[in-house]
């Protein structure tokens, strides 16, 4: 695989290594209670997870059929290493009954709004000045 930057949106070092994971999921009718609880014990088992920072569940406003989870981890290495182990396929397994279809996207992080310390850097009370 080969990485493209282009000068004026993303030069070399200005990508995070951090991996944002998007998992889109179509749960079956009469299944949604099944596919929560399963998405629970997952959710258990990738908040040990060395390189896991978080991650989100998320249903759509107009089909409530349609599901999003999203997962962030500081580099690709551990999200592979944990995606591709025996224990993940496990875990997992109580998902797949729920679901007609499964997309997954993998990302690098290359913007961030706020960047990371912007928001501290607002909030700072500036320091009194010498009279």
């Amino acid at each position: 695989m080969s990485t493209v930057y282009d000068a004026q949106t993303l030069t070399p070092g200005a990508a995070t290594s951090r991996l944002r994971v998007v998992l889109l999921l179509d749960v079956l009718d009469g299944h949604e209670q099944k596919f929560l609880a399963a998405y629970d014990q997952i959710r258990l088992q990738v908040a040990d997870v060395q390189g896991h920072i978080s991650d989100q569940l998320c249903q759509s406003l107009g089909n409530g059929s349609q599901w999003l989870i999203t997962s962030e981890w500081d580099s690709a290495e551990p999200f592979l290493q944990w995606v591709e182990s025996d224990e993940h396929r496990a875990v997992v397994e109580p998902l797949h009954v729920c679901v007609s279809e499964t997309r997954s996207l993998r990302f690098l992080i290359a913007r961030e709004t706020p960047e990371p310390g912007a928001a501290a850097a607002r909030n700072a009370v500036p320091a009194p000045t010498a009279a």
